[in-house]
């Protein structure tokens, strides 16, 4: 699997504004539903005050005590509370946030410049939480490593910002050079977290690669990191072969038949994988959800850092998305995971933190290939997956795994990993993985909306109500003074768009999902003639000046087959089930329900609010 890694990278076909360019609109329901995430665990630093340190605060990453083998709640945390910070600066909570966050940052570059560079505590020597955190703190660099040309007085003005993201870039190249001499010594261990998350470097030093420190960098701190993503692809999981394995081309050859070793195909497998029935040759750690989920992007990544412009990698990637779906996909656009691959039955689960981590390698996949499938994918997952993870709306406590066709929140099997540990279908906080994760989902949803093409055109991904705080500038030249999105997308099939103060013509792109064929589009209230095909990026000339499009997406009601039940190898049970959807949307059925607050899931008791279910 080693690719020679040799910039330049080969070109992505979209690139998201800046963090801190587009803010969602107080009083849209994307807003209200980052505010919920900010005045919920997230904002509270997972339930932080009172008698009680926050999890995110007790975190040895930030002096704290410490509470686990893996100490991931401050890096998964961070991960989605940075971005959640710059994006709700209009929130007085939002500004107090983010210096708290800063705050953290800066305490783990001061350790680190005690400690050769590296980043955070090495947790029962296990490097993994390090690699988490250099992905977040790229939204940092991203948001405030340079002042917009002409930009009002804001947060990215502030010169301590700035140096901040400049001195996070320098401790990025720093623990490269760290965790490089580390893995010469202690390499990735096979069924270690580390093993199967190494992808996370591609994504967090690809993102390094591609941006103007890159260039401005020493040839000795390039090597360095092109020799730490060698090494890591030579000690990591090879989830190219995994992926594309079945029985015919297994994963692990030999005459042995009582040996197998290929990527799951049914129930009855991935069960035995999940409770490590196929060992010593086949880890649970391959099928694990958030693993999975997570890795999903190494064929666009690796697209990118081979450099000669190979789309077989983007071919490869579609079809392993698409085999994932295929063998354990869900109605909402996830795949089963409670905590392994689970094949297609209605009734298995699937972990929170799964579902964020496939939106990140969904979107990813996007910008790189260029595949409006895979913005279709992240549009399901995040209007049907995502808020299924919460009871009510406030945030305060989540699902650990949600089901589709489960009608209830309680305790009975199938259960993962320890059958004594409570309630892993209930919500409360069970586990610090999912408590603390799922708070990237919204932010990296809304700071992707707005990208540039390749070819310079402005390109709108997802439908909600957001503006442009400081004009866009086009590599050609041209000026965008604003953008502004209005919509009661994804409960309405209008979208306005509002653009002001256009320099000269440009092109604006608008997505066209998948399930819709008879899109209209408006410039100026003129009917457009063009044919509006579904699953396209459809290209729009605008002119100099001002003005109004209207975009059309009818939500017709849908309803598709499920597909048959794959229980055992060679066996399909059919289900007679089916999924209603209009539009992005799957539809349920109402239930009454009954609210228990009789069992706190937490490890602390009173750590809720009063009357939030719990289970």
């Amino acid at each position: 699997m080693p690719i020679n890694i040799s910039p330049p990278l080969s070109p992505a076909r979209y690139t998201p504004l800046p963090l801190s360019a587009v803010s969602p609109t107080p009083g849209g329901w994307m807003h209200s539903q980052l505010t919920a995430q900010l005045h919920g665990l997230c904002g509270k630093k997972w339930l932080g005050g009172g008698p009680y340190p926050g999890h995110v605060e007790n975190s040895s990453w930030v002096g704290g005590a410490g509470y686990d083998g893996l100490e991931e709640a401050y890096t998964y945390w961070l991960n989605g509370a940075l971005p959640l910070s710059i994006l709700l600066q209009d929130d007085d909570n939002g500004g107090l946030l983010l210096e708290e966050i800063e705050y953290g940052i800066d305490y783990v570059f001061d350790m680190a410049r005690e400690n050769d560079g590296w980043l955070g505590p090495k947790i029962n020597d296990s490097p993994w939480s390090s690699f988490r955190f250099c992905t977040a703190i790229t939204t940092y660099i991203d948001a405030f490593d340079s002042t917009p040309t002409g930009a009002a007085a804001d947060i990215t003005t502030d010169p301590k910002r700035t140096k901040r993201a400049k001195r996070a870039v320098l401790a990025m190249f720093q623990h490269a050079s760290s965790l490089l001499d580390y893995l010469k010594s202690f390499p990735l261990a096979p069924g270690s977290w580390e093993h199967a998350r190494w992808v996370e470097l591609l994504e967090a030093y690809g993102f390094l690669m591609s941006s103007k420190h890159w260039s401005a960098s020493d040839q000795g701190q390039q090597d360095v990191v092109i020799n730490l993503l060698t090494v890591a692809q030579q000690q990591g999981f090879d989830w190219l072969a995994w992926l594309e394995s079945n029985e015919s081309n297994p994963f692990v050859n030999s005459s042995d038949s009582s040996i197998r070793g290929w990527f799951p195909s049914n129930t009855a497998d991935s069960d035995a994988i999940g409770e490590n029935r196929w060992l010593p040759t086949v880890d649970r750690q391959w099928t694990h959800g958030v693993n999975l989920a997570q890795a999903l992007q190494v064929y666009a990544l690796l697209y990118r850092l081979d450099s000669t412009n190979d789309t077989t990698w983007l071919d490869r990637g579609r079809d392993a998305f698409d085999r994932v779906m295929d063998l354990h996909g869900q109605s909402t656009g996830v795949f089963t995971a409670d905590e392994n691959l689970a094949g297609r039955e209605a009734n298995r689960g699937t972990e929170t933190c799964a579902v964020v981590e496939l939106m990140n390698s969904a979107f990813n996949s996007f910008s790189i290939s260029g595949d409006v499938r895979y913005l279709d994918q992240v549009e399901l997952v995040a209007y049907n997956a995502l808020p299924a993870a919460f009871f009510n709306g406030t945030m305060w406590s989540l699902n650990y795994y949600q089901q589709v066709n489960k009608i209830d929140a309680m305790q009975y099997p199938p259960n993962c990993e320890d059958d004594a540990r409570p309630c892993q279908y209930c919500f409360g906080l069970l586990f610090e993985c999912c408590v603390s994760n799922h708070v990237q989902g919204w932010p990296k949803f809304v700071m992707r909306q707005v990208q540039i093409s390749a070819e310079g055109h402005v390109a709108i991904t997802q439908y909600f109500s957001a503006h442009t705080t400081r004009s866009i500038e086009l590599s050609d030249g041209t000026t965008i003074g604003s953008l502004r999105v209005a919509t009661e997308y994804p409960f309405s099939q209008m979208i306005a768009i509002e653009i002001n103060n256009v320099s000269q013509e440009f092109v604006l792109e608008l997505r066209i999902p998948g399930w819709c064929g008879d899109a209209r589009i408006e410039l100026d209230g003129r009917m457009m003639p063009e044919t509006v095909s579904r699953g396209t990026m459809h290209a729009l000339k605008i002119p100099a000046g001002s003005h109004g499009i209207s975009l059309l997406l009818p939500m017709k009601i849908r309803i598709e087959r499920r597909p048959p039940n794959l229980p055992f190898p060679g066996v399909a049970v059919p289900t007679n089930a089916a999924t209603i959807l209009r539009g992005p949307l799957v539809y349920a059925m109402p239930r009454e329900y009954v609210l228990d607050v009789g069992m706190v899931f937490d490890n602390e008791d009173s750590n809720s609010p009063v009357g939030q279910a719990q289970g």
